[in-house]
């Protein structure tokens, strides 16, 4: 069951991808490379906070560049030890701060008191070293509500 929802989910995000090429191929910005100096800002859920009864509607990412230059690549958020929480997005990123939205993954759940979150971006040839925080983490308030501020 849970390899076909991950079966689906990607061939679900390979065919958004694949659309936008052939619909804007020509303006496909080139890959990101380490020296276009990247860097987290911050990593968000909406609504926030969560009651406990509700599922995430939004993943938020803020994410900054340094180069002079566009540039596409491919981000994913993943809880740590466990499976990819939102779609995979192949991130138009320009120069500046830009802010990057994301489907979450239509069964998951936070559990436990605290679920922690890794930002996983990488190019074609290598996962990318980017700067800002690595981890980012929801904590349970008050047994009712999530929160990742």
């Amino acid at each position: 069951m849970a390899r076909t929802f991950r079966l689906t989910f990607l061939l679900g995000a390979a065919t958004t991808v694949m659309y936008h090429y052939f619909v804007f191929g020509a303006d496909l910005p080139k890959p990101c490379r380490q020296s276009d100096h990247l860097e987290i800002l911050s990593l968000s859920i909406y609504p926030d906070p969560l009651p406990t009864t509700r599922r995430v509607e939004e993943w938020n990412l803020r994410l900054r560049s340094d180069s002079a230059e566009d540039c596409q690549i491919p981000i994913r958020i993943i809880e740590i030890e466990r499976d990819v929480v939102a779609a995979e997005t192949a991130a138009h990123i320009k120069v500046g701060a830009n802010e990057i939205k994301f489907t979450p993954a239509p069964a998951y759940r936070f559990t436990a008191n605290e679920r922690c979150f890794n930002v996983i971006v990488a190019s074609k040839e290598t996962k990318l070293q980017i700067d800002g925080p690595q981890t980012f983490c929801a904590l349970l308030l008050d047994n009712r509500w999530w929160t990742m501020r």
